[in-house]
């Protein structure tokens, strides 16, 4: 699961510009989860407005939700350039890098997430997967087994960490 921003577009004066129109649009399209509909809005608003970091981090989000993902890590990769600590753009980066089986550059990302949010359940499910994948076998049963203590009844954990141990350590799973 990919994290909106809590980051907020700017108001939009009393005459709406072409541009401020695409992204009222853009917005309505993320809000029904439209995100084919929102990508191309958001590329011609963020023609007119590049400095706009919410309306980056939204079209990272919809790359992301429509299986773009060097286009996405491109846009999250743009959007930490601006803001460095922007956690849901690290989170979403080091997933999508994951995605693409960039293991070693996921890692940075996510690592700062757990860093700044050691609770995080996502970014502790993820950052296993990505140390299980890079062989890091007993980081990343650590991993898993605090996100496990976060959500116990949730299942995802627990399956990647029978897997981890199936392969590692067959009596333990």
């Amino acid at each position: 699961m990919l994290f909106r921003s809590s980051l907020t577009a700017p108001k939009a004066p009393a005459l709406v510009a072409p541009a401020d129109e695409q992204l009222q649009k853009a917005e309505a399209a993320l809000q029904k989860e439209d995100y084919e509909t929102a990508a191309p809005l958001l590329e011609s608003y963020l023609a007119h407005r590049p400095t706009d970091v919410s309306a980056r981090f939204n079209l990272a989000l919809a790359y992301s939700m429509t299986r773009r993902g060097p286009q996405a890590i491109e846009q999250y990769t743009r959007v930490l350039a601006e803001q460095p600590d922007l956690i849901p753009a690290h989170l979403n980066l080091g997933m999508m890098l994951r995605f693409e089986e960039k293991y070693d550059e996921a890692l940075k990302h996510l690592e700062f997430v757990v860093e700044k949010q050691p609770n995080h359940w996502t970014a502790l499910t993820e950052l296993g997967r990505t140390l299980a994948r890079l062989k890091r076998v007993p980081e990343a049963r650590a991993a898993f087994e605090k996100a496990l203590k976060i959500e116990p009844g949730n299942v995802s954990p627990r399956l990647d960490l029978i897997d981890l141990l199936t392969d590692t350590d067959p009596p333990a799973a």
